[in-house]
């Protein structure tokens, strides 16, 4: 395969440990997208448990105003350490810089587009076959995206690598929630997607009328709050009401929760990430 250009100035892999390259047209630093903060999070502690990382990513934002990936590493005060440009019949450049311990590299075509077009998906994914003989990975992460998903997991088969796709919450901002628990503060939280799993029975979990969705946070007008049904948002107020006058069941859930919130430190998390993957490369 001709290549498109110079890669990365990062030398070849002089260690035969664990190599992973986290790939995705969305770039991973975008602080708008709850998948690309929480896989950064993964991504960093496991390098702090000897993987060692690459990562390659498009210039896929979430952001509503204009932004860009070099404006974002900006931000953060990162330095590229290089930016090399294509002027082929797909213009683009390719930056590189480290984030922490994590090499990277970001794709970043002429036209940017929000969704790449076919020519500009076709050259990421050439991009990636290089990029892949270079970082030599075992394991391929990714969270999809885009049209390319399925084309980049077929890449990354045919070189061997094992893959390892990633299921987000696109709304994850931080886990604030859990420092509720470790100040003993009981949840009350819906029962909707992963949060009876994380909360168990350390706090209360409730249903959520299938009209509320998270495109419903906007204040009810005086005419659809004289028409509501008190049923809708009575399991919460009276949810309320027991813990403000059940001073035993309130410290109860306390205590649990600070008990249960240990089970998502960020270092109890990344290990389990750690033998998981390990187990890949048996």
């Amino acid at each position: 395969m001709q290549k498109l250009i110079q890669l990365s100035p990062h030398p070849h892999p002089t260690s035969n440990g664990k190599r992973l390259l986290f790939t995705c047209y969305h770039f991973y630093l975008d602080s708008s997208n709850g998948a690309s903060i929480s896989a950064r999070e993964m991504l960093l502690a496991l390098a702090k448990r000897g993987w060692e990382f690459t990562t390659f990513c498009g210039c896929g934002l979430d952001f509503h105003h204009e932004c860009n990936p070099l404006q974002l590493l900006a931000d953060r005060n990162i330095v590229l350490d290089q930016i090399v440009r294509n002027q082929g019949s797909v213009p683009f450049s390719l930056a590189h810089f480290h984030d922490g311990q994590l090499k990277s590299s970001v794709f970043l075509p002429d036209e940017n587009l929000h969704i790449p077009s076919r020519e500009a998906g076709l050259a990421y994914l050439q991009l990636l076959h290089q990029i892949i003989e270079q970082s030599l990975p075992h394991i391929l992460v990714t969270y999809g995206g885009f049209w390319m998903g399925g084309h980049l997991l077929q890449i990354s088969r045919d070189a061997g690598l094992k893959n390892v796709m990633l299921l987000q919450n696109f709304a994850y901002k931080d886990a604030t929630f859990l420092q509720n628990f470790d100040l003993t503060i009981p949840v009350i939280a819906s029962h909707r997607g992963a949060l009876p799993e994380v909360i168990g029975d350390a706090g209360i979990t409730l249903e959520v009328p299938a009209q509320y969705t998270p495109e419903t946070c906007i204040a009810p007008t005086p005419e659809e709050r004289e028409h509501c049904d008190p049923q809708l948002v009575e399991p919460w107020v009276n949810a309320i009401i027991n813990l403000w006058d059940t001073p035993t069941l309130y410290n109860e859930l306390g205590t649990k929760g600070c008990s249960r919130a240990k089970r998502w430190q960020p270092e109890v998390i990344a290990q389990q990430y750690d033998d998981a993957l390990a187990m890949l490369l048996l």
